[in-house]
């Protein structure tokens, strides 16, 4: 036995997580696949960045990194060791950073860095050809050596191997996390370290099966009955069977349908390897084309041919053949395209014969549902682009869409639509998946980031697969309705731009990459695309049928974002260094190097002045603060400041700090111009990819404030507080101020706070108790007298930047109505000695009432309809007292005239309940309820007025309407009015149906009385074409419509209908009806009374 040979072929790792799970930070900056390729290296030690933000993942790296990634691999999962007698020694090992020296001369003992040459170049960055040699070596060892250039080879057996998707860039800078990714999948394909041990191979050559022999080193086995396992790692449970098996006869089309449903039941992870179906049935073989299998529209195996042994064997595509115990991995559509010849009525099905996988043990069983062959028409499906290109000016080539980076979150790269031909309006169907091929210049994968398709404004799918060039959109099952349109469009993020002009163009290389079925039999649609989509504006064609629109993004941008909070002026003191005068950030997309910043003297735009007698001499120096890093210039002797050799790595907070001369005078002023583009000269570059960025690639502003020399001055911060409210005598504790004491520039020792009494003057014998609180704790007290003022001694030293909460409570004793407010102001010393103090502030108004404030609130709807009763309540509202309690003395109802079918007397005041006052007889004008001494506490009180109400027989409708104007609480008008209709019966509406301008109403009697309905109001007559109340019809006159009375008893329902003209809108505006009570009342509901309906809802559609 080759024992050698034998474990060369095993495959897998045996991975033990004894360390603590990283922590995945910035979740949507990462693919899940490298998402796991972090956490794989990370338990390795491949990286020992705890968190992948960390990880620097689209970083570079260099060749001394690359040393100990690969060391550390080769050693866990090769099991390659140091060959300690080679000779490793590099004139310039010592320039590694850190650690690395150490690793330098491993990878070059294990033979994997650093053969037959002088100089390692520890700190040279890795391109893609010399980490895939590197990596080949480790896992082959001198295998692939030999090649031209150097690198050939390797890079061509790893891309076989699965492991290097991407090729043909061997001299593109490596990142740090497609390292970290090839490695990963490098580890599935290199025998496991273990199973190299001597011991282990002689343990597995004489008994595979013994304790000794680890599983992850034993030979694959097979199940002879239904299983074939490929792989070292024979391990878990699989069923394979059909879901949805018909005993029944299906139909097929001629062309591609979706079959059977297979499920792959798995107890854990498992690669697939082949399935083998067996065709059965009558057909002939020659009228089946292909067949193959499909998750959520994406082929998961290879399209097989059915040969003349009636076997089919699908193979699965490497990236696709993972089954776990995810359900929604296990369940695989059976797909079968007929040829277009095939023999109408002849019947096939697929028997299940063999899964080859990693599974240890596996059962397949079942048969599909058997097909016959029909002559059904599926839907058409036309696929156009949107947005088309324009052509240059010679007609030779496309006008492509342009963006500059930072100009959005994320860009549109595709438009098209699809459209729906059906012969029937009933036969929906579903796009499951589209594929797409990128004929632009740059990488999409490296390029792209959370990818999304939206249709009509809504994310449709963010699943996409990105393969090579080819990039696979799943839409799970996105419906578009029989002879519908969709309008799909695609947007991305730009995770990195390698090289600025490039673009990217999708394509739909041909009908099959569109996987869109019949909602109902599962029948795959035709696919055209439109007649109209080639565009050829000359004599060559610029865009052919499949191609979308092209588009191009010319590197990054760079923003200047102010700090709208800053203030305009900043106060400096005589010889002050390194004072804020302005902040914000600089937002980039990817690492830049700013042009040129120049900032010469007194020269025009541009320049900064000054009016210091001391001219340019006053400014000592300038500095640019980005990040952590901080760019110093001082004035040349012109007075030139000139930053250069800036860099900004990532989105940065920006400060420009100045320094000012001893000799400056107080009261001058130094005016630097605003951070912008205006005040930057030659260019600057993109880091990632050497192209220019000029000036006029960045935009904003970060405006700089003027600087004012000055003596050290701190300020008092008030936070808003709103006018405080109290009553005469109310000794109850306000605050009149909050807020903070704040130092700018300088440490301030805060030497007094002085606390003076304004507004209204007090009488004798009235005060105002000061409470004064410091940082969270009481700091002392004070009583002010008319006029009067205290200050609050040491209150300690105050630091640069820092500030010193506080606040102000008031205990009043004022016996009459006034207004009185505080004015503070704070006084100390800067550490030189210099005087400092705050302006003078104020505080909140504290309004002293001579009694509470009362607040009308109605509580029932304004316009009610209700049952006239001895004990009936004509009106219903809330008093909120305000600022202490007061004495109820009034309380007035202004009415109008109470109509002629009402008669109102014994009204009674309720407050809370209890009986206030009676006004036994009616009046015209009002109902006063005067004299009153009733107790109003601090709070809300309801209050109510009931009265007797007897109705009289009318065939007036307005008879029955008790109209409320306003309500007067002792003496003060609150403008709140309430509206009654008593009537004997009464009735809710509400819409059924508004269809094809005919209006459904449902009148609802929820009134103790029948009532008969004997009209309807409209609010144009003449638009109404007809209307019925109880299927009677309605005789219209004008804007009123008659009918038979219709009587509907209590509880019971009709129907009121309205058909509008054609291109008209009928409105219901009204209803008249009468009960019958010994006499007869007539009664109207109309849109004036909000309770009855929505009578906003009531009209027709056109």
């Amino acid at each position: 036995m080759n024992v050698k040979k034998m474990f060369a072929s095993l495959t897998g790792v045996l991975m033990l997580a004894t360390m603590a799970t990283p922590l995945v930070n910035g979740a949507a900056n990462y693919s899940d696949e490298l998402k796991g390729a972090y956490e794989y290296a990370y338990s390795k030690n491949i990286t020992t960045m705890s968190s992948i933000d960390g990880a620097n993942m689209y970083g570079e790296l260099t060749r001394g990194q690359l040393a100990k990634m690969i060391a550390n691999w080769a050693e866990k999962e090769n099991g390659t060791k140091v060959d300690e007698t080679a000779v490793c020694s590099f004139a310039d090992a010592n320039t590694a950073e850190g650690d690395l020296a150490t690793y330098v001369k491993k990878a070059c003992q294990m033979g994997l860095m650093g053969q037959g040459v002088d100089n390692f170049r520890p700190n040279d960055k890795v391109t893609r050809g010399e980490f895939g040699t590197t990596l080949s070596r480790a896992m082959w060892g001198e295998k692939y050596n030999g090649g031209t250039p150097f690198y050939a080879n390797h890079l061509t057996a790893l891309k076989d191997a699965g492991v290097m998707n991407k090729i043909d860039t061997p001299n593109q800078m490596e990142i740090r996390g497609f390292v970290m990714l090839m490695l990963q999948r490098a580890a599935e394909k290199v025998t496991p370290a273990e199973c190299k041990d001597p011991a282990v191979i002689l343990a597995c050559a004489l008994d595979a099966t013994a304790a000794a022999c680890p599983v992850a080193c034993r030979p694959a086995t097979t199940d002879t009955n239904t299983t074939v396992n490929t792989g070292s790692q024979a391990a878990g449970d699989l069923n394979v069977s059909v879901v949805d098996y018909s005993a029944a006869v299906k139909s097929a089309p001629k062309g591609i349908f979706v079959a059977n449903t297979l499920r792959f039941a798995a107890s854990e992870k498992i690669n697939l390897d082949t399935l083998t179906l067996k065709r059965t049935g009558l057909g002939s073989q020659k009228d089946l084309k292909k067949v193959w299998l499909e998750r959520n529209g994406v082929a998961v195996t290879n399209a097989a041919s059915v040969g003349s042994d009636g076997l089919a064997v699908l193979n699965f595509k490497s990236n696709r053949n993972v089954v776990t115990t995810d359900e929604k991995t296990q369940v695989l559509d059976l797909v079968v395209e007929l040829d277009t010849t095939a023999t109408v009525g002849a019947e096939f099905a697929f028997d299940l014969k063999e899964v080859t996988s990693s599974a240890k043990n596996t059962t397949v069983k079942g048969m599909t549902s058997t097909y016959r062959v029909s002559a059904y028409e599926v839907v058409k499906l036309t696929a156009n682009i949107i947005n088309r290109n324009g052509a240059n000016a010679g007609n030779t080539a496309l006008v492509p869409f342009e963006y500059k980076l930072g100009n959005s979150t994320d860009y549109v790269i595709a438009e098209f639509s699809l459209e729906s031909d059906s012969s029937s309006d009933d036969r929906d169907i579903f796009v499951k998946s589209l594929t797409f091929r990128n004929i632009g210049s740059l990488d999409f994968a490296d390029t792209f980031k959370n990818v999304k398709v939206y249709r009509d404004s809504k994310v449709v799918s963010d699943k996409v697969e990105v393969n090579g060039k080819d990039i696979t959109v799943s839409l799970g099952k996105d419906t578009i309705k029989a002879n519908r349109k969709a309008i799909y469009t695609m947007r991305a993020e730009v995770a990195t731009l390698e090289d600025i002009s490039k673009t990217v163009q999708l394509k739909l290389k041909d009908n099959k990459d569109i996987i869109a079925d019949e909602n109902d039999t599962n029948f795959r649609t035709t696919i055209a695309f439109d007649a109209n989509w080639q565009f050829k504006p000359g004599a060559t064609v610029l865009l052919y049928a499949g191609e979308l629109g092209l588009y191009k993004f010319n590197g990054g941008k760079v923003m200047f974002e102010g700090n709208a909070n800053f203030p305009k002026t900043v106060n400096v003191g005589v010889g002050a260094s390194d004072v804020t005068i302005a902040k914000g950030k600089l937002v980039v997309t990817e690492p830049v190097e700013l042009p040129k910043i120049e900032i010469p003297y007194n020269a025009g735009a541009g320049t900064w002045t000054t009016t210091d007698a001391e001219l340019a001499k006053v400014l000592r120096r300038l500095v640019l603060k980005v990040g952590d890093k901080r760019y110093s210039a001082d004035p040349d002797a012109a007075g030139k400041v000139v930053f250069s050799d800036v860099i900004v790595r990532e989105t940065s907070d920006v400060e420009l700090l100045v320094s000012v001369s001893s000799k400056a005078t107080e009261g001058s002023e130094i005016v630097i111009p605003n951070l912008s583009n205006a005040i930057m000269t030659d260019k600057g570059s993109y880091q990632n990819n050497d192209g220019d960025l000029v000036k006029d690639d960045i935009a904003g502003v970060i405006q700089t404030a003027k600087v004012l020399i000055k003596k050290p001055k701190f300020t008092i911060m008030a936070d808003s507080v709103s006018t405080q409210e109290t009553v005469v005598n109310d000794a109850t504790v306000k605050t009149l101020m909050k807020g903070k004491l704040e130092a700018k520039d300088k440490d301030v020792n805060v030497n007094s706070f002085k606390v003076t009494l304004a507004g209204d003057a007090l009488a004798v014998g009235e005060s105002v108790d000061v409470l004064f609180d410091l940082n969270g704790s009481s700091f002392g007290n004070a009583t002010l007298r008319n006029g009067g003022s205290y200050t609050f001694n040491s209150l300690g030293t105050l630091k640069a930047g820092s500030s010193l909460p506080f606040e102000i409570r008031v205990v009043p004793t004022i016996g009459a109505a006034k207004e009185i407010y505080l004015e503070v102001k704070a006084e100390g010393t800067d550490a030189n000695g210099n005087p400092a103090e705050t302006s003078t502030e104020y505080s909140a108004t504290l309004e002293v009432k001579g009694t509470a404030d009362i607040e009308v609130t109605n509580i029932v709807a304004s316009d009610r309809v209700v049952e006239p009763n001895p004990n009936a309540i004509v009106y219903e509202g809330e008093l909120n007292v305000k600022n202490g309690s007061t004495t109820l003395t009034s309380f007035k109802l202004v009415k109008n005239a109470t109509p002629a079918g009402l008669t109102v007397t014994n009204y009674k005041l309720y407050v809370d309940g209890d009986f206030v006052e009676e006004v036994a007889a009616d009046h015209a004008a009002n109902i006063n309820f005067a004299g009153l001494t009733h107790n109003l506490e601090q709070g809300k009180r309801k209050v109510q007025v009931k009265a007797k109400v007897v109705a009289t027989p009318s065939v007036t409708p307005a008879d029955y309407k008790y109209e409320i104007t306003d309500v007067e609480v002792n003496a003060k008008a609150s403008g709140k009015k309430a509206n009654t209709y008593f009537a004997k019966g009464f009735f809710n509406l509400a819409k059924t149906s508004t269809s094809d301008a005919v209006l459904t109403v449902k009148l609802t009697n929820n009134s103790p009385k029948s009532i008969d309905v004997k009209a309807i109001s409209f609010a144009d007559g003449s638009k109404v074409a007809s209307a019925s109340v109880n299927n009677q019809d309605v005789t219209i006159a004008a804007n009123e419509g008659t009918v038979a009375p219709q009587t509907v008893a209590a509880g019971s329902s009709i129907e009121i209908q309205v058909i509008a003209k054609k291109d008209e809108l009928a409105k219901l505006t009204g209803v008249t009806y009468t009960v019958d009570d010994g006499g007869v009342y007539t009664y109207k509901l109309d849109n004036t009374i909000a309770s009855v309906g929505a009578w906003g809802q009531f009209f027709s559609s056109k």
